[in-house]
């Protein structure tokens, strides 16, 4: 697991105002938009994450760093129908952020390729229940979650490989959460996810 180049459109001061997540977050989104081959079309990235505050984080963090965005939480209606006709536009933002409770089914985002979650989802309990029931039901959860976020890009008439990138931050509950769900470098056949680490903030 390498450590984040240093040369990743973060300045020094903007590395101490951001989590190391956003800086990783930066760093990979900057190295998925730059790395289409002239055959292929422009790479399209859709950022998934459960807290509005995590996606505001993000937004902010790729803003500063010159990174344009569009994004379907914080907006109205027609703010997020007019961000959905952009995506996917020749010479419009290639980046699309939205929450995984209010968008993880039923849009259709075919033209992306890569799936970026933020954070493992994490399941709300109302009720006191026992360690094997919270262990089955984030697992249940979990899994519907992921397959319905994957599945925005991952759909009819998509013909490229599916990259899905899974952060978390390493020794933390988010890596417990992602080892007990059991998606740790999930494959299927029809998508894959990768890990990198950025210090002690790791994409799977």
């Amino acid at each position: 697991e390498a450590p984040a180049a240093a040369d990743d459109g973060v300045d020094h001061g903007q590395r101490q105002r951001w989590p190391e997540k956003a800086v990783a977050l930066v760093e990979i989104v900057r190295n998925l938009l730059a790395g289409d081959s002239v055959e292929e079309d422009e790479a399209r990235v859709c950022i998934f994450g459960q807290y509005e505050g995590a996606l505001r984080v993000a937004a902010e963090a790729l803003a500063a760093a010159g990174v344009a965005v569009l994004t379907l939480s914080s907006v109205g209606l027609v703010g997020r129908l007019d961000a959905l006709r952009r995506f996917g536009r020749q010479g419009e933002p290639r980046v699309l952020l939205l929450s995984s409770d209010s968008f993880a089914s039923g849009l259709n985002l075919q033209c992306a390729r890569h799936v970026v979650l933020l954070h493992p989802y994490c399941p709300t309990m109302n009720v006191v229940a026992s360690a094997d029931l919270i262990t089955r039901r984030s697992q249940a959860e979990a899994h519907a979650y992921d397959t319905q976020m994957i599945g925005r890009v991952r759909r009819f008439p998509q013909k490229r490989a599916v990259c899905v990138h899974r952060l978390y931050v390493r020794g933390s509950v988010e890596e417990e959460l992602l080892t007990a769900q059991g998606l740790h470098r999930r494959r299927d056949g029809k998508h894959t996810s990768s890990s990198v680490t950025c210090r002690r903030c790791s994409r799977t």
